[in-house]
């Protein structure tokens, strides 16, 4: 006479408060940041990080933050049980970081500081628009105004005067006034870098500086942003 076979699943359980702390400040540590970065990176306050990292209880939504600040892919990574990473797995996840992204300083602009960037006769010039998704509509349409004037300076740097793109800077600060007046201001880091291309007769590389512009709420704008090692979409 047979009869079931019952297996007892041993679910472990969630990572402790403790737990969290410890994997968070292990992750930190490879990444050489400090928890000041850490903050920037993840949108929370340093004493939000130093409360994780002392081990005291954590919302989902702050987790969630704190690996989207490492770019880790698996947003819950520190919300569900998981075996603690070796140390080969952590250095491992450094090294993809610095592979696809860069941590640059930012600051908060005027246009005449926007088109300065873009228009270096030392070199040359160019921006990565930041999203507008996560704005207020109003704040969505002022932002949008900014980057398609921007644009517009790009495809004039060449030819007008240093006056000219002076004056085109004050226009673009009229703009941030009125993104301002809903609540956000405008970041920019800038990349310093080297471009070449293999349709170039000349195939000595370039200095090239690549202006990131983001909107942030104007109470607490970043110091530092991520972006993608590979240049992709940045207008020339």
């Amino acid at each position: 006479m047979g009869h079931d076979m019952h297996t007892e699943t041993q679910t472990k359980p969630p990572m402790t408060p403790a737990e969290v702390g410890f994997l968070v400040k292990l992750y930190r540590d490879a990444m050489e940041w400090s928890q000041e970065t850490l903050a920037e990176l993840s949108g929370l306050t340093v004493r939000t990080v130093q409360r994780v990292e002392a081990g005291q209880p954590s919302s989902l939504d702050t987790r969630r933050a704190i690996a989207r600040g490492f770019q880790i892919p698996d947003l819950d990574v520190f919300c569900k049980p998981n075996p603690f990473p070796t140390q080969q797995e952590v250095d491992q996840q450094k090294a993809e970081f610095d592979r696809k992204y860069l941590v640059l300083d930012a600051d908060v602009v005027d246009g005449r500081k926007i088109v300065a960037v873009l228009s270096d006769k030392q070199g040359h010039g160019a921006f990565s628009p930041g999203s507008t998704i996560e704005l207020p509509h109003a704040a969505q349409d002022a932002f949008a105004s900014i980057l398609d004037y921007v644009r517009d300076c790009m495809d004039v740097a060449d030819v007008a005067s240093r006056r000219e793109m002076l004056g085109y800077g004050d226009e673009i600060d009229a703009m941030i006034a009125e993104l301002r007046a809903t609540g956000f201001c405008v970041c920019m880091a800038v990349r310093e870098t080297r471009i070449t291309n293999k349709s170039w007769v000349d195939q000595t590389p370039r200095d090239l500086a690549v202006a990131y512009l983001v909107a942030a709420p104007v109470n607490s704008p970043p110091t530092k942003i991520v972006v993608p090692r590979k240049l992709g979409s940045v207008a020339f």
